[in-house]
């Protein structure tokens, strides 16, 4: 059914009860089951979260299990039936699984003894079945008939030519707001395929809320229900459309008439915002990040971040990851936010306190490094192969005092860790002494010690 005209506004209204908390306990507890928030809930949620677990006892021949659910008050009877009816979702798409596999197996019989023809909906050559087609047929001769797809549909309707734009989906496919914003704010378009939680509501509330104020400096364009004659072509800010609800299939093209390109290479010192709080130098920075070896998409915990020279060159390193800076001191976080929105970066996130103190509620990492610890350097690495990770995580420590060092070489080398290593960083920069003289001037060597978690003793 389309989210248009009255169907709208009873959606909207039905909605607005549904966040401020649900009466009915069945629901609630369904709700609950499938990780859902009624506080954010939206239409996407209702039609891809819950609908399809009360639909699925129907489909499996026994409708009333719904029915019963919604009726019941015995907390006992719904907890019995909410478990049946996540069980017969998951038998509902165990079945999708096998009729697809189905499909897949009488086409390649069919293509034994000729020639077959497979329809799919969308546009062939973005987020389709061809290239699935393609791997489980190697060295066929695939011909592809396109049709017009949503994607020219909603340009056509916004009158932007898309040969420039970047193409995001969040259908069936992880995306994280932080890969989302950063796209948009260094993109001039940004289409988003939606669906599931990823829906234009949950786009613009995150390009209304996002660091530097990108949600002002952006227009939305939603299009719903595209090339059908019910088609809906909505346009906007963020913060006017963020509190709407559209088709769960809805396609979203974001505007940014002055995108931002990020510095070339790593950020310099003098690219930063300083106060009275210690940097990493550029130098010895270069070195850190090497020695992190960090990946496209790895989550760094930066500890004892300071002026977030370290967090900021990470969050430039990896756009599709995420860089959690932890940092105590409340001069040193308002310079980090300060830094963030010179950067502006959406996937570098501050947490306010000691390391011990936030660490259970930061995202597992792939890499640690650790710039400073206040004094609780010891602790904090015997606490570090206690954390449940998947796969190894790089550790690196900067000591620049005799008793860091110290410690930190005792900890790496002891249980929990392996392949530790060692490098010191010695830099001498030019001084001027008067006139034209320079006088080459060292600086403290950094010693940094680099190890991995193993998980494994």
């Amino acid at each position: 059914m389309p989210l248009v005209d009255e169907n709208r506004s009873l959606v909207k209204y039905g909605l607005r009860l549904m966040r401020l908390g649900f009466k009915n306990k069945g629901l609630r507890r369904l709700t609950e089951m499938a990780g859902v928030d009624y506080s954010t809930m939206d239409s996407t949620n209702v039609a891809f979260a819950i609908v399809p677990r009360i639909n699925a006892a129907g489909r499996l021949g026994d409708a009333s299990l719904g029915v019963e659910m919604l009726l019941s008050d015995d907390d006992d009877d719904i907890e019995r039936l909410c478990t049946k009816l996540m069980e017969n979702n998951k038998r509902r798409r165990e079945l999708q699984r096998e009729a697809y596999e189905n499909c897949i197996g009488t086409a390649e019989r069919e293509l034994e003894r000729g020639s077959v023809a497979v329809l799919v909906s969308g546009d062939p050559g973005i987020y389709s079945l061809l290239p699935v087609l393609k791997r489980r047929w190697p060295g066929r001769n695939v011909r592809v008939v396109p049709g017009i797809g949503a994607l020219q549909s909603l340009c056509a309707a916004a009158g932007e030519a898309w040969d420039d734009a970047a193409i995001l989906s969040g259908h069936g496919r992880p995306l994280s707001a932080a890969r989302f914003l950063s796209t948009a704010e260094r993109r001039r378009l940004t289409v988003l395929f939606c669906g599931g939680d990823r829906s234009p509501r949950w786009a613009c509330e995150a390009l209304a809320g996002a660091v530097g104020g990108l949600g002002s400096r952006v227009e939305v364009v939603v299009g719903e229900r595209l090339s059908y004659p019910d088609e809906r072509v909505t346009r906007g800010t963020p913060s006017d459309l963020a509190g709407r609800d559209f088709d769960p299939l809805s396609l979203m093209l974001v505007r940014n008439a002055a995108p931002w390109t990020p510095p070339f290479g790593r950020p310099r010192d003098t690219d930063f915002e300083r106060g009275g709080v210690p940097m990493t130098r550029e130098e010895v920075r270069s070195v850190v990040l090497d020695r992190l070896e960090l990946g496209p998409e790895s989550v760094l915990w930066d500890i004892g971040a300071g002026t977030g020279s370290v967090s900021v060159a990470a969050a430039l390193a990896c756009p599709d990851g995420e860089v959690c800076s932890v940092e105590c001191g409340a001069e040193a976080v308002a310079l980090l936010e300060r830094n963030r929105e010179r950067f502006r970066l959406h996937n570098m996130t501050i947490r306010p306190g000691r390391a011990l103190a936030v660490m259970k509620s930061l995202p597992g990492p792939t890499h640690v490094f650790v710039g400073g610890s206040g004094g609780e350097l010891s602790a904090l690495l015997a606490r570090l192969p206690l954390l449940q990770c998947r796969g190894d995580v790089r550790v690196v420590v900067s000591a620049v005092t005799l008793r860091t060092l110290s410690e930190a070489v005792t900890a790496l080398s002891g249980p929990g860790y392996r392949e530790l290593e060692a490098v010191q960083v010695a830099v001498s920069a030019t001084r001027p002494l008067g006139g034209s003289l320079l006088l080459m001037e060292a600086r403290n060597p950094v010693t940094l010690l680099c190890a991995r978690i193993s998980f494994q003793f």
